[in-house]
């Protein structure tokens, strides 16, 4: 996957910010970015139009399934996507983009991202679900990457200040901001759940990273599975279960799962050498995506009865499950053997939908809509 100027520019900065160690780079892409891109079959596309009706409203469950992310054109720019429950695909951009990152959707259709504009420098946005834009900057952003947004309209992110240090904020519903600041070389909130709680991951002193969740009181507790020396929570759900990954001496990844009360279980698939856990739904149910060894990247479904369901993109070259919602689709994104990037949708039967956005060298899918949790 190609690697955009506003990814390599967030990534560059943030090794800087923290001094990380040599896989930060390919890592922290994965954080924004999924592994693969997608794309697919002739899908029906509409340009800058509303994904629901002019009643919508928020939780409605015809909107359960929406799909949000980005994909690339044929001169190497990125636009936003959003492809509704039917498969019908709108494209669109925030005014003044010259590259748009959606990365969240909720069950309104409310959506969530990072664009940048005629000076690369990258805004946050929102878009509400008749398609109105709202840009945003915390006070004293250089670079704004807005992560997550729940079912009331509350959005995380980091931003990036003029010292080049990277603070996580969250913007209420009515604008309002907050700075987030778990540690002390960097923060960067990754998911928030219905109620307000906030899970992310913060860089320390040495430039390691180390989980933390902020309850919707404000209180930050930090948090480490056990042999980790860099830990990245994903996702948040309404019970405050949070799923991640994090990385051992020596490179390897592992998935986990840390429960409301702070017991950590390490998720890996049988036969295993490198885990991500992305996304966790009410249920419990987590996805994510597993290494074999012979390097092949496999999607998968663990059960909250610890049961793992591996699965692959038919004649794919590498499956990445990103995002599950609280129905058990899963959303994500599939390489195929000519190098070229398709998204994918699997419902809990475990049929998988491929799809395009038409006219797109790549597409990556970043979020599904879910039910008020």
């Amino acid at each position: 996957m190609k690697r955009t100027r506003m990814n390599e520019r967030w990534v560059d900065s943030l090794c800087r910010c923290f001094e990380l160690l040599p896989w930060a780079p390919r890592y922290l892409v994965l954080l924004a970015v999924p592994i693969f891109g997608a794309i697919v079959s002739p899908a029906r596309a509409q340009t800058s139009a509303p994904i629901a009706s002019a009643d919508s409203t928020p939780g409605n469950p015809a909107l359960v399934g929406a799909i949000t992310g980005n994909y690339t054109d044929a001169i190497g720019d990125h636009h936003g996507f959003v492809r509704d429950p039917h498969g019908t695909i709108t494209t669109f951009d925030p005014p003044g983009s010259k590259g748009t990152f959606p990365a969240s959707i909720n069950s309104a259709g409310a959506m969530a991202g990072s664009y940048e504009d005629a000076h690369l420098i990258t805004h946050g946005f929102a878009r509400d679900p008749s398609g109105k834009f709202t840009s945003f900057d915390p006070r004293g952003s250089t670079n704004t990457f807005a992560t997550s947004i729940n079912s009331a309209g509350a959005i995380v992110g980091s931003y990036q200040d003029a010292n080049g240090n990277f603070h996580g904020f969250l913007r209420d519903p009515k604008g309002k901001f907050t700075t987030l600041d778990a540690g002390s070389r960097g923060t960067s909130p990754e998911s928030i759940n219905p109620a307000g709680a906030i899970a992310g991951f913060y860089a320390d002193s040495g430039g390691s990273f180390h989980g933390f969740v902020r309850d919707t009181r404000g209180k930050i507790r930090t948090f480490d599975p056990r042999g980790s020396v860099n830990t990245a929570p994903q996702s948040i759900n309404s019970t405050g279960a949070i799923a991640g990954y994090y990385i051992v001496t020596g490179g390897t990844s592992h998935g986990f799962l840390r429960d409301p009360k702070g017991k950590v279980v390490v998720l890996d698939p049988p036969g295993s050498i490198g885990t991500f856990a992305w996304s966790i739904n009410r249920a419990g149910f987590i996805a994510g995506e597993w290494a074999d060894a012979k390097q092949g990247s496999h999607g998968f479904v663990r059960s909250p009865k610890k049961v793992f369901t591996s699965f692959d993109v038919p004649k794919s070259s590498g499956t990445s499950a990103r995002a599950i919602d609280d129905r058990g689709d899963v959303a994500g994104n599939y390489g195929d053997r000519n190098g070229n990037s398709h998204g994918f949708v699997r419902n809990p039967h475990g049929v998988i939908t491929t799809f395009d956005v038409p006219n797109s060298t790549s597409t990556t899918v970043s979020s599904i809509a879910t039910l008020i949790r």
